[in-house]
């Protein structure tokens, strides 16, 4: 009977690793799609166009600020925690 009872629990917990190992490798691909989704969204967002208004970020001291002006490759924001202006190239801000 302590058998039997060993065995029933034993395919149990078999059972039940199977289908662990299934719902892991599931969701190892919906990780990979997610993945795929953001560098997608991330390359989009290098592309799109700034427009005067836009709120950038300085790379250099992480402080937000609004776009005001663009002239040729130069892009004049002010910081948005006081009223200093300045000047970035397109390399300079996000």
């Amino acid at each position: 009977m302590d058998k039997m009872i060993i065995a029933i629990v034993a395919l149990v917990c078999g059972v039940l690793s199977i289908i662990l190992f299934f719902k892991v490798w599931g969701m190892t691909n919906d990780v990979a799609e997610i993945k795929e989704f953001l560098k997608k969204s991330h390359v989009e967002k290098e592309n799109s166009e700034i427009k005067i208004g836009d709120v950038l970020l300085d790379n250099e001291t992480n402080r937000k600020m609004i776009l005001i002006s663009i002239k040729g490759n130069k892009y004049t924001c002010r910081y948005l925690d006081n009223s200093e202006v300045k000047e970035f190239a397109k390399d300079e801000i996000e």
